[in-house]
C-alpha cells in the first residue's frame, strides 16, 4: 500500500460531516426560496385579509337593510375613525349612533356621508373603499339597496 493510498483511505474513513463550503450553499439556497415564497404570499395574505373583512361588512349591511324592511325601519350608517356607527329612526325619532370597531387590523375604511336604508328597501348610493397596503377593494351600494363589491 503506498503514501496515496493510506492517505485516500484515511480522509475517507474519518470524514463524517459537511463542509464549510456546502453548509454556505444550503443556507444561501434555503434564504433564497424563503425570501421569494414570502414576497409572494404577502399579497395572498393581504388580499384575503381584505376580502375577509369586506365580506363582514357586506353581511352587516345586509342584515341592516333587511331590518329595516322587516320591520318597518329607517336605519343609518356612518363610517368614523374605522368604526361603523349605525342609528334607527323609530317612529319618526332617530336614536343615538351605535358605534362598533370594524374588523381587520390595519385596515383603513373611507366613506363619505351616510347611508340609509329605507323600509321598502331602497338605500342611498354610496360607495365604502376599504385600504390594506397596497390594496384596495370597494363596497358599492346602489339605490336599490344591493351590495356588490370589486378590487381597484
Amino acid at each position: 500500500m503506498n503514501v496515496d493510498e493510506i492517505l485516500i483511505n484515511h480522509f475517507t474513513k474519518y470524514r463524517k460531516g459537511f463542509s464549510l463550503i456546502e453548509i454556505l450553499i444550503v443556507i444561501v439556497i434555503i434564504s433564497t426560496i424563503t425570501a421569494l415564497f414570502q414576497v409572494s404570499f404577502r399579497k395572498i395574505y393581504h388580499k384575503t385579509q381584505l376580502k375577509t373583512a369586506s365580506d363582514i361588512l357586506k353581511q352587516t349591511l345586509i342584515s341592516s337593510r333587511l331590518t329595516a324592511i322587516t320591520q318597518n325601519l329607517s336605519i343609518q350608517h356612518k363610517i368614523s375613525d374605522n368604526m361603523l356607527c349605525t342609528r334607527i329612526k323609530n317612529n319618526m325619532i332617530w336614536e343615538k349612533w351605535n358605534c362598533k370597531i370594524l374588523n381587520g387590523e390595519n385596515i383603513n375604511y373611507v366613506m363619505k356621508g351616510q347611508i340609509n336604508f329605507s323600509s321598502r328597501g331602497f338605500a342611498t348610493p354610496k360607495t365604502i373603499k376599504m385600504y390594506l397596503k397596497e390594496l384596495t377593494i370597494a363596497l358599492i351600494i346602489n339605490i336599490n339597496g344591493s351590495i356588490r363589491e370589486e378590487f381597484i
